[in-house]
């Protein structure tokens, strides 16, 4: 299972493919409960949840801050979160690229993220503690992506990616 683009459903042939592949669609804007419901009901039967935490490609090859929502999901439910680096895939399909190219595209995979006292204290945080909590979950989950990939991690966490912030549409 991982999270798609809703967008990517509306074209009949891709839409259908990734539907084969368990993909459940979002809005750029976040999730939504229905999303949410689905993602923490499969980590609950124990299927594997992929999700780009990003939530976009990059438009420099380089590491984006995470959107919070990927704290929220790694704190509502009780799985292992495996950080995983992927180096190459801007050669291959950056952001300003329709059509694939050839190029080496490597996987590397870390220990999973410690979050146990993050859990702990969001299952007794106020309702206003509750968003500090699930944005120190995705700094500790963007930590751990970077180390893998031997760059530093993105001072800015917002739920904004860095086109949005260069257009003033960040919150």
């Amino acid at each position: 299972t991982f999270l798609a683009r809703a967008t990517l459903f509306d074209n009949p042939v891709f839409g259908a493919a990734i539907r084969r592949t368990n993909a459940v669609p979002v809005d750029r804007d976040g999730g939504g409960p229905a999303g949410l419901r689905l993602v923490l009901q499969a980590l609950a039967a124990g299927r594997a949840v992929v999700l780009f935490p990003e939530g976009t490609r990059t438009r420099d090859g380089r590491l984006q801050p995470v959107r919070p929502g990927v704290g929220l999901i790694a704190l509502k439910s009780a799985a292992p979160v495996v950080p995983a680096w992927i180096e190459g895939s801007f050669r291959v399909l950056g952001r300003s690229r329709h059509v694939p190219r050839p190029a080496r595209v490597e996987v590397r995979f870390g220990p999973p993220v410690h979050l146990a006292p993050l859990r702990a204290a969001a299952a007794t945080a106020r309702r206003e503690e509750i968003k500090g909590l699930y944005a120190a979950a995705a700094r500790t989950i963007l930590e751990a992506i970077a180390a893998l990939g031997g760059v530093p991690a993105p001072e800015d966490t917002s739920s904004t990616n860095a086109a949005d912030r260069a257009t003033g549409r960040a919150a």
